[in-house]
């Protein structure tokens, strides 16, 4: 598919399913926008510097105001894929008893 100059945002787009969702889709043409609020997280993001990535520091996606400038900011806003969230490792938990 064709996204030249589509303009996403890809809110956890700095973590390992963000970063393979920006590889594709930059591949396919489209200017992403990832917001981000750990610094570490930004240096360590492998498109950081592309000419088709733009980071925006400091959104708490928890905020309205910080989401509405998230937006605010992206020209013609085409899509936005919502990746983001808290992922750990763990061993599974015992499962409930029946009652």
């Amino acid at each position: 598919m064709d996204y030249r100059d589509r303009h996403i945002v890809v809110t956890g787009g700095t973590g390992a399913l963000g970063t393979a969702m920006v590889a594709a889709l930059i591949e396919a043409g489209a200017v992403c926008h990832v917001p981000y609020v750990d610094a570490a997280e930004a240096d360590r993001f492998a498109f950081r510097n592309h000419a088709k990535v733009e980071l925006v520091a400091g959104t708490d996606l928890t905020q309205e105001a910080a989401i509405a400038k998230l937006y605010r900011g992206v020209p013609k806003l085409w899509a936005s894929i919502h990746l983001a969230g808290g992922f750990a490792m763990a061993p599974l938990a015992r499962p409930p008893r029946r009652i």
